[in-house]
């Protein structure tokens, strides 16, 4: 049991982070695609290496891994329901379900490079892009699939539509192509950048944001004609975006980066995602509960929009000297927990949530503190059910308490 507790939080210097660690799969395997449903905010889809996929379907609580859908790498998933949704990936892998991912057609067609990105608009109408500029749609829910004309041949690495017949993707060397005609036919856009383009989200029919190499982040107020560069206050490549209204949005990209805006990207926020692996996808269903997955098999979740609940401090009673980590209340949890906790000494102060295998699932307290008594609110609903501790570490030594998640 002693290594249980002796393990520590990796955190990037950062205070507290408001996204908690799944592992739904062993380390080591890269996750590159998320999708939930808004309209059905409990089920999402995650794909990734080795023909990776995930379902779950009380938003993210507890993941089921696929087998046997395909040994090829998958970059993009796109659903229309709870139950009808196509992925794509490696050598032009396509492959469609339509009973919740329990079985899956392949409908690969002629071409045999990777596909990076789907986006469907309804059961029958989509558009897949990937290598050498290809751009493949379809309105016939995937039974065929037709190669429209790319004269750019720069890798196309995602596609989405803002509304009826309007589609964009972007790509390498700066790439933005639109179509006004179902994707018949496609013209360029300038994005007055050369930098590497991967990731594109829509909040309604004229206001998207693209992101890419070297931090770049460009956004569109008017359905995806004109784009106007933003600064997030990085440089690093960000490789997934997400927005779920014009104003709010999360970013997330190379070392563990997340970027997050609520005034439509004039102001971008840095988070601690507790890591610093590369992140490559983002998901969310509201303003508030959102998924990033990313290397090592890492899926992120948050119910506060990333944002780290606030500590407070209890004044006018006493320290308690022999005993610093109260009982959390309640306990089981279900929803949220209070944490209570005093600082004997002025020093470096943590509080942690570690799963049974000794595996550091959320940081709720990292920074320096003065003496006194305190108190912070713990989001349990990311995690699955079972026994975690909570863990104090401070000047004195190290306590636990163990407690619950129930469903």
């Amino acid at each position: 049991m002693l290594a249980l507790f002796t393990m520590s939080c990796v955190y990037n210097g950062a205070a507290q982070s408001g996204w908690f660690v799944q592992n739904p799969l062993p380390a080591g395997t890269s996750l590159w695609g998320v999708h939930f449903i808004a309209q059905e905010p409990n089920t999402g889809t995650v794909v990734g290496e080795n023909g990776s996929v995930l379902r779950t379907s009380n938003g993210g609580a507890t993941w089921d891994v696929l087998s046997n859908v395909t040994s090829n790498d998958l970059y993009g998933v796109s659903f229309t329901s709870s139950s009808v949704g196509t992925i794509v990936g490696e050598s032009g892998s396509i492959l469609r379900t339509t009973n919740g991912g329990a079985t899956w057609m392949n409908q690969r067609g002629a071409f045999g490079e990777n596909l990076y990105g789907v986006c469907f608009t309804d059961e029958h109408t989509g558009v897949a892009v990937g290598e050498g500029g290809a751009i493949l749609r379809t309105t016939d829910a995937g039974a065929t699939w037709n190669a429209t004309d790319s004269t750019r041949r720069k890798r196309l690495y995602a596609v989405r539509s803002p509304q009826t017949d309007t589609w964009i993707t972007v790509g390498d060397s700066g790439t933005i192509r639109r179509s006004v005609d179902g994707g018949a036919t496609w013209m360029s856009i300038a994005g007055n950048t050369e930098h590497d383009l991967f990731a594109m989200s829509f909040a309604d029919a004229n206001t998207g944001t693209i992101v890419g190499e070297a931090g770049t982040i460009l956004r569109t107020t008017d359905g995806g004609e004109n784009w106007k560069a933003q600064s997030g206050g990085s440089d690093a490549w960000l490789f997934g975006v997400a927005f779920t209204d014009v104003n709010t949005g999360t970013a997330v990209g190379n070392g563990g980066v997340i970027l997050r805006t609520t005034d439509g990207g004039e102001t971008w926020s840095s988070q601690n995602s507790g890591t610093e692996i590369a992140l490559w996808a983002v998901s969310f269903t509201n303003a508030n509960t959102g998924t990033i997955v990313g290397d090592d098999g890492r899926v992120l979740s948050t119910t506060t929009g990333g944002v780290v609940t606030s500590i407070r401090e209890i004044v006018n009673n006493a320290i308690n000297a022999t005993r610093q980590l109260r009982e959390n209340f309640p306990n089981p949890v279900s929803e949220s927990a209070t944490i209570g906790f005093s600082v004997l000494r002025a020093g470096h102060t943590v509080v942690d949530i570690v799963d049974a295998m000794g595996i550091c699932v959320a940081s709720v307290v990292d920074e320096r503190m003065l003496p006194g008594n305190y108190e912070s609110t713990f989001v349990a609903n990311v995690l699955p059910a079972g026994v975690y501790h909570i863990r104090l570490v401070t000047r004195e030594g190290i306590e636990t308490k163990q407690f619950l998640v129930v469903r």
